[in-house]
């Protein structure tokens, strides 16, 4: 049974939509960009936040006492392509490093429709490639929403450019089907179809693979943790992504909570299930690093 803060959340979320002027009809890049506000929750102690410059892209390194310095995690924040930023997600990421230890590399990246596709793909490589350059032993993508697109278009330019792997990549409530026609969280409304359609130039770059990650081959890809939730909007594409990565051979976890919303993890530390979410990442992380040390070498090695 869900938490009695999950009651909180779904006011909060409706009550930041409604001042911003959200409607099901009608798509406004400043109406959502107003709708996904600073939370305002309380911070770990100690946390500290700093910003650069990473390949020149405005980012975000966040530690907290507990971070370990060999575990980074690059995060892509999600929006829609078109909201959403450090301001939308801090408690989250902050959180996020002091559950995992890791240090957060947090991208903030050219948002549509000012810099359409594929400047977010560039701009969350190129972070990504900052991050390798400090050497870490441990490295990982993790994306929420259109965030979880950008964090797999990353691990393919990673295989393809052949750049180091991340060690693992996780998705939260991604929105990994950019396909009009097979996505159910784009048939849901007119609004959903207009935002998507802002994020590119052109349409057949809908089903672009570094667009659509529904689109992409997944051979060779890093072990994937997807969670979602029953009554997150884009729950039936992260399923449908997780049995395609399945078939491609990934390594997958996938997670369906029950009752909770698109991305709840942003609600931490006031909602239990945002924090238990981010302890079972933080757990995953430590599952896929012994799983990767115990692989056996290869013969000659």
């Amino acid at each position: 049974m869900a938490s009695e803060e999950l009651d909180w959340v779904k006011r909060t979320i409706a009550g930041d939509r409604a001042r911003a002027g959200v409607t099901t009809h009608l798509y406004d890049p400043a109406a959502a960009r107003a709708s996904v506000p600073e939370t305002n929750l309380p911070l770990p102690s100690g946390v500290m936040i700093w910003q650069v410059i990473a390949n020149g892209v405005t980012s975000y390194w966040v530690e907290t006492p507990e971070t370990k310095s060999d575990r980074v995690i690059v995060y892509f924040h999600g929006g829609g392509f078109i909201a959403g930023g450090f301001h939308s997600h801090r408690s989250l990421v902050c959180w996020l490093a002091q559950i995992t230890g890791a240090r957060i590399l947090f991208a903030e990246y050219r948002l549509a429709p000012e810099h359409r596709f594929p400047a977010a793909v560039d701009d969350c490589f190129n972070v990504y490639r900052s991050a390798l350059a400090e050497d870490p032993a441990e490295i990982f993508v993790m994306g929420d929403s259109a965030g979880g697109a950008l964090a797999t278009a990353v691990a393919q330019l990673c295989r393809d450019k052949a750049v180091r792997m991340p060690d693992g990549a996780i998705i939260a409530c991604g929105m990994m089907n950019l396909d009009e026609e097979s996505s159910p969280f784009l048939q849901a409304t007119q609004r959903t179809r207009d935002g998507v359609r802002l994020y590119v130039s052109h349409l057949k770059d809908l089903r672009n693979p570094l667009a659509s990650a529904m689109e992409a081959d997944l051979q060779d890809f890093p072990p994937l943790l997807i969670q979602t939730g029953s009554d997150d909007y884009c729950a039936a594409d992260c399923e449908r992504f997780a049995r395609k990565a399945e078939q491609a051979g990934v390594d997958v976890c996938f997670e369906n909570w029950p009752d909770m919303v698109h991305v709840w993890h942003r609600f931490a530390p006031k909602l239990p299930e945002s924090l238990q979410a981010l302890d079972r990442i933080a757990g995953w992380l430590n599952e896929t690093r012994v799983a990767t040390h115990q692989q056996p070498a290869l013969a000659g090695e």
